[in-house]
């Protein structure tokens, strides 16, 4: 029986994996803020909630003792709001990450699973679908962030003699999003909550700006795989392998819903690279894991969550 701490695992993918671990066998412990903790509430039901406010290391460096496997998905920023605060996003989040795979070198904690990014380590790029061995080139101080944490982490591992493997997940979408406790970050969150309040629908540029987007369960089976198998430490994509514009996310969800909202497009931003598609044969061949839910239907379970009062 593993036993996994999840930094930050009172938000979207944390909750969303946490009936997928404890039906593995896991012991979990979920490390975040009071505030996210209480809002999370039942959905933590089965696991060891931790407070750990402002994720301050020496509260989370107690609670690594007999840990077998580390999940860090605590971030706070978005691709947006690290433009503007760059030096607070490397603090929080590089320096950070940086004490925190120190403390579990420390406590004896063999492995390492990071939530980095395949939709901003990479930035623009020439041709898609995009592996791991292209260069990066992020144009977000958030992928940047995401880039050097996966950097420090191979190379604390190199030193200390663990399993470190950094999961570039694309874009993530699923029920939780839509729930009150939820919050809509994504484009097809947003857009649906916009549809279900008859706001418009923003949409930055022209709408083309194609991006990866992957099912939360697909997710969660990447992120149970890289927990509970022997892969070689390092990079890989997880997405679906196929790109979606903005514009045929919204046609998708039109369809869906049976209306045709107002689309607002303003301004290109310029830390929103144009495509990303994430080549995903490097995770499939190590793991044996693969994507099940492609876009059409994943938005048809996410309506269908709507109509069932979600």
């Amino acid at each position: 029986m593993l036993n996994v701490a999840i930094t930050g695992g009172a938000g979207f993918i944390g909750i969303s994996a946490l009936d997928s671990f404890l039906r593995s066998g896991f012991r979990v412990a979920i490390l975040d803020t009071a505030r996210r903790l209480s809002r999370a509430g039942r959905h933590l039901c089965g696991a060891t909630a931790i407070r750990s406010d402002n994720l301050s290391i020496h509260e989370i460096a107690r609670h690594l003792d007999g840990v077998d496997v580390l999940v860090h998905l605590a971030w706070s920023s978005q691709p947006a709001n690290s433009m503007s605060e760059m030096a607070e996003d490397a603090n929080r989040n590089i320096v950070g990450s940086i004490e925190l795979f120190g403390q579990a070198a420390l406590h004896g904690v063999p492995k390492i699973v990071f939530a980095s990014s395949g939709g901003t380590v990479y930035g623009n790029t020439h041709s898609v679908p995009i592996s791991e061995g292209r260069l990066l080139n992020p144009v977000s101080a958030y992928g940047v962030s995401k880039a050097a944490v996966e950097r420090y982490l191979q190379l604390i591992c190199f030193h200390h003699n663990l399993a470190g493997v950094s999961l570039r997940i694309g874009n993530p979408y699923g029920p939780y999003q839509l729930m009150g406790t939820g919050l809509p970050i994504g484009v097809i969150a947003r857009f649906i909550r916009c549809i279900r309040n008859g706001e418009p629908l923003t949409i930055y540029g022209d709408g083309k700006v194609v991006r990866d987007y992957i099912w939360i369960d697909d997710t969660v089976n990447a992120l149970v795989a890289a927990v509970s198998s022997e892969i070689p430490s390092g990079e890989y994509n997880i997405g679906s392998g196929v790109g979606y514009s903005v514009n045929a996310i919204a046609d998708l969800l039109e369809a869906h819903l049976g209306q045709i909202p107002h689309r607002a497009y303003i301004s290109h931003r310029s830390f929103d690279a144009e495509k990303i598609v994430l080549d995903i044969t490097k995770f499939k061949i190590a793991s044996g894991w693969r994507p099940l839910v492609d876009i059409p239907e994943g938005i048809s379970l996410m309506c269908k969550g709507i109509e069932s009062g979600l």
